[in-house]
């Protein structure tokens, strides 16, 4: 069996190992002369015991074994975050693909829709580790869209608008995982 530096190691006394993980447990202000005075030993006995037991280089072997192990902790947590993220945005675009899908020309603000597609879209990059810049849709002339935008157009020209914003909104789609269950999704929250 192998033991870890920062176990008690076969040569070593439950005392002295109950005195190493007073220091070990130390963190950066650990020290033999505080243990010495936790314990109420000998500053001599406790140095003998460090020395023979390799006590700064198992305490660093256990910091080391620590931080590895928050690390992961962390990877694991932010894995998490990022892929509820990525699920939100995901129903994000498709609660937009389906209001855009059932609206009539003129119905619905034109800024509204390209601010949540937009900021589902930044939700989503954000998520996958890609850049924080937002994809910005554009009104006509490469403007921002604004709400005189689909009020001065025919119908013609706001369906034809609708149409572009759900043709962008299902290309982004398409390059999203499957979907998901937003009841599911939502339940979770």
């Amino acid at each position: 069996m192998n033991t870890e530096l920062w176990e008690r190691q076969p040569d070593e006394s439950p005392q002295a190992f109950a005195a190493f993980t007073l220091y070990r447990d130390g963190g950066y202000q650990r020290s033999c002369v505080k243990v010495a005075q936790e314990l109420g030993k000998s500053r001599t006995l406790i140095n003998r015991w460090s020395s023979r037991h390799g006590w700064v280089s198992r305490a660093r072997a256990y910091d080391q074994h620590a931080d590895r192990e928050w690390q992961l902790e962390l990877l694991q947590r932010r894995r998490e975050a990022a892929r509820r993220n990525a699920d939100l945005a995901r129903v994000a675009f498709q609660r937009v693909a389906k209001a855009l899908a059932s609206l009539n020309a003129g119905e619905m603000d034109a800024q509204a829709i390209a601010q949540l597609i937009n900021s589902a879209s930044k939700l989503e990059q954000l998520a996958l580790g890609g850049p924080t810049a937002t994809v910005e849709l554009t009104g006509p002339g490469g403007g921002p869209v604004q709400t005189a935008d689909m009020t001065l157009l025919t119908d013609e020209e706001r369906r034809a608008r609708l149409a572009q914003l759900r043709d962008e909104l299902d290309r982004r789609l398409a390059l999203s995982p499957a979907p998901v269950d937003e009841d599911v999704l939502l339940d979770n929250e």
